[in-house]
């Protein structure tokens, strides 16, 4: 593992794949949707339902590529691996996906949806574990989270400004045509840049101590635990009004040929306000600055659900404030869980970034599958109809999915990682504590000083 500064083209290297995974990730969310119920006719209900189960089935992949991923790493298969096998897999469905036929039905859509989550998941667990091992030093693992996520904001705002320089903003089919025309250009180039310009983690020895099974003691660290339901929870809220947005800003705000203008204000911002939440980090810690990020998106967005058609000034105010918070969200909470990895190779006596991260990625899944599932069922319910009218009392319940319920669980999330201990230094004699943190200054993450400084922080229940 480095323990010197990266330079600024590993950095570089290593964040970019995050922006074509970005550019696809827009459409994914956002156009997919409208595509399947209005233009190729599936239920909004049955869509709904596909996309959930074939979440479900994906959640599982996560955790066993990433156990898979560390094994091979113990036996000198880099990580960078996974990205070339991931790559060709996940491009290849998203063309199905995205270039469907013109009597594609929901077991169409069930099975592509399928292999491209594979095929993401074979890309990006092993790619957040293999930033996690790049470097043990505290911030230096928050700027590598902030160059992936930068590119990830700079890869959205590619998905959103595309559209418009090719007049087709309002045609979902030529956007997901266009999407994925681009991922077959950009993610080969991307991982291979990554994959050549990145170096591997280096690790001078194995850990010693006890070698328990891969999965022994993974739920009794509770600094986990809270880190991954919190994690859950905001992601939750993000994937919730993500897949309401065009339905929102069509129906209630009346306003459908702004899209654009409001995703690129939502995201300029956040690729503007970035680097501010990384400096900002360094003096409150990253929990207290993502907590901060998420009350701030909450004061603006909780104004969401009362807006009326035509108010479309005022929802531009609300994207450039939640935009402000975006950055914050996206690096932050994955720079926390990496600084995890040290302290659970310390206890278990072995390196398993690639779970962790698997553990990571089941999350974000189940918040994906939790929001847009949810979100169409409440829709389907309340008797919702994509591409027809709608009354007052539909369309309230549409702002209220849209704007109220994500508030309230961002609110929970922050309930929940306000008394996480964060392992600022971990490893790393040099590196200061941020405020309000206790550091563990020990120069050997494997010995057993420092196990047992662990355990007495309230990184695990027992000793073992």
């Amino acid at each position: 593992m480095h323990t010197e500064p990266l330079t600024r083209s590993a950095l570089l290297a290593y964040g970019l794949p995050g922006l074509p995974l970005a550019l696809l990730s827009l459409p994914l969310v956002i156009y997919l949707p409208v595509y399947y119920t209005e233009q190729l006719g599936l239920p909004l209900l049955a869509l709904g339902a596909a996309v959930f189960v074939a979440r479900l089935f994906d959640i599982v992949s996560d955790p066993l590529i990433g156990l898979f991923s560390d094994h091979l790493k113990r036996h000198g298969v880099p990580r960078r691996v996974f990205l070339l096998a991931g790559t060709p897999l996940l491009a290849f469905a998203i063309q199905q996906l995205f270039v469907a036929p013109g009597d594609a039905g929901i077991a169409y859509l069930f099975v592509w949806n399928l292999l491209a989550y594979l095929g993401w998941t074979l890309l990006y667990v092993p790619y957040l574990a293999w930033g996690a091992e790049l470097s043990d030093a505290y911030h230096v693992r928050t700027q590598l989270a902030g160059s992936r996520e930068g590119f990830a904001i700079v890869g959205i705002f590619a998905a959103i400004a595309l559209p418009t320089l090719l007049g087709i903003a309002d045609q979902p089919d030529a956007v997901l045509a266009a999407s994925a025309q681009a991922a077959w250009l950009l993610l080969p180039v991307a991982v291979l840049t990554a994959a050549l310009l990145t170096p591997e983690a280096r690790h001078t020895a194995p850990l010693t101590g006890p070698q328990p099974g891969s999965w022994s003691g993974l739920l009794k660290m509770p600094n986990l635990r809270r880190l991954i339901a919190a994690y859950l929870l905001s992601s939750a809220a993000n994937a919730l009004p993500a897949s309401l947005f065009i339905f929102y800003v069509s129906h209630v705000l009346q306003a459908g040929a702004s899209t654009g203008l409001f995703l690129a204000v939502y995201f300029i911002t956040g690729v503007a306000a970035l680097p501010a939440w990384v400096a900002l980090s360094r003096r409150l810690g990253k929990t207290r600055t993502w907590m901060l990020s998420m009350l701030l998106a909450c004061a603006a967005f909780v104004w969401a659900p009362w807006l009326q058609a035509g108010e479309q000034l005022a929802f531009v105010v609300i994207c450039l404030v939640t935009g402000v918070a975006l950055g914050a969200d996206m690096a932050l909470p994955a720079s926390l869980q990496a600084d995890l990895v040290d302290a659970d190779a310390a206890l278990a006596g072995r390196r398993r970034a690639g779970l962790l991260f698997g553990l990571w990625g089941l999350a974000t899944k189940l918040a994906a599958a939790i929001g847009i599932g949810l979100a169409f069922l409440a829709l389907a319910l309340a008797g919702f109809e994509p591409a027809g009218d709608n009354d007052a009392t539909t369309l309230r319940w549409l702002a209220l999915l849209y704007g109220l319920a994500p508030v309230l669980l961002k609110l929970a999330s922050i309930a929940l990682i306000r008394n996480f201990t964060e392992t600022a230094g971990a490893g790393r004699p040099e590196t200061a504590a941020a405020p309000g943190t206790q550091e563990i200054r020990h120069a050997d993450t494997s010995s057993d000083a420092y196990r047992t400084a662990c355990v007495t922080r309230g990184l695990h229940n027992d000793a073992s």
